[in-house]
């Protein structure tokens, strides 16, 4: 065991996957707990002076615009960031994708890349997995739901350009080819593969985007 989260739920409770960096840190979120209720974002440092892991909470989720609530996906380690997304919070309350990143000058920052919602906006609502990037730097998830068709979710694309992000909805799922995407994409040969929990054979079913 290398982490107990406390009885009390001050640094997390219900903890989603893990990443871990060239260098060992494991970093995580948690979907619940924290000063808010709403989460956290913590590092695990193993210290060889105490033998033992270090908990360092890098963020707590206080689920307003600026920062998301209840993260429940591992997080994307990329060029020394992480990306995550959380359920709710954001602008509407509809969930987020967001970035930490620690600074000398400033320690260990967060920011709202991309807020979803509102509800009929079409660019879907809860995102629940995490998130895959291309060799360009674009953000590639999911959404459990909302989009164009019946609230049965989203593929979207995040581009960054000139310190902005923006948001593209690849495909809104109409039922037919499933809904409600829970896990994320991954990439190859220039093509997303995913899966839905509903749909097929109403047993759920694999789907591919592109050509």
């Amino acid at each position: 065991m290398l982490h107990a989260f406390a009885e009390d739920g001050t640094d997390g409770v219900l903890p989603s996957g893990v990443a871990v960096t060239s260098n060992g840190l494991v970093y995580g979120t948690t979907q619940n707990g924290g000063i808010a209720g709403s989460g956290v974002l913590y590092q695990l440092k193993y210290s060889p002076a105490q033998n033992m892991w270090i908990e360092t909470i890098v963020h707590q989720f206080v689920g307003g615009s600026a920062d998301g609530a209840f993260p429940e996906s591992a997080l994307l380690i990329h060029a020394g960031r992480l990306y995550g997304t959380s359920e709710g919070g954001g602008t509407n309350s509809d969930g987020t994708v967001f970035e930490t990143a620690f600074s000398k000058n400033t320690g260990w920052k967060t920011k709202v890349l991309y807020s979803f919602g509102p509800p009929y906006s079409g660019d879907g609502l809860a995102p629940q997995a995490g998130l895959t990037i291309d060799t360009q730097g674009n953000l590639y998830g999911t959404t459990s739901y909302g989009g164009a068709y019946n609230y049965y979710g989203t593929v979207f694309k995040l581009s960054p350009m000139n310190n902005t992000w923006t948001e593209t909805t690849l495909h809104s799922f109409s039922g037919y080819e499933g809904f409600y995407p829970g896990g994320g994409v991954v990439i190859k040969g220039g093509r997303l593969y995913g899966t839905t929990s509903n749909g097929g054979n109403s047993t759920g079913l694999v789907f591919q985007i592109g050509h």
